[in-house]
């Protein structure tokens, strides 16, 4: 809804989401290609939501061994 009380969503450019992760605009391209990051064109450049890269930087649970949090 145009107008309302909510915020826009944050985006980033592809340059700011190489900054960012500190990642190769290569990798990000492939990235959006590949469907690992949301990327919609907007003119001439492709936007990212913020929060879709900055998911990126969160460390996985998931990916810890098994086991992990209970031995530090």
């Amino acid at each position: 809804m145009i107008g309302g009380d909510e915020p826009l969503p944050r985006t980033m450019t592809v340059p700011e989401a190489c900054e960012v992760l500190k990642l190769s605009d290569q990798t990000i391209w492939r990235y959006i290609k590949d469907g690992k990051l949301p990327g919609r064109k907007v003119g001439r450049q492709y936007l990212i939501p913020a929060d879709a890269v900055e998911a990126m930087l969160e460390p996985k649970v998931a990916d810890a061994p098994q086991g992990a949090a209970a031995h530090e």
